[in-house]
């Protein structure tokens, strides 16, 4: 979609800053960048007077089509995680001393 569609769908301080960096362009940069802004110059002078005066802008809509989904991939199954008992980590937790006093 190029930036001239754009310009109904764009709030009047939107378009005031977009002819501002567009005039900036038009004046300083080199090749077709200077160009493209010249060009969307006039469209921008003409959208920013009819948002002054009051006037909207009404744009006809594209029907667009669909956009294909991408297939979702299942899950594995987890299998869920059985709590310790007290019993259990205090096993665990002095069989860590042991292999850490072994280590020395």
């Amino acid at each position: 979609m190029s930036i001239a569609a754009r310009l109904p769908g764009l709030t009047l301080p939107e378009l005031t800053r977009l002819h501002a960096n567009a005039a900036r362009l038009a004046a300083g940069a080199p090749g077709k960048t200077r160009d493209d802004a010249a060009a969307l110059l006039p469209l921008l002078e003409a959208e920013i007077a009819a948002r002054r005066d009051g006037k909207k802008r009404v744009v006809e809509a594209k029907p667009s089509a669909p956009r294909a989904l991408r297939p979702v991939k299942p899950r594995a199954a987890r299998e869920p995680v059985k709590a310790k008992s007290a019993a259990e980590k205090a096993d665990d937790f002095l069989a860590d001393v042991n292999a850490a006093i072994n280590r020395r």
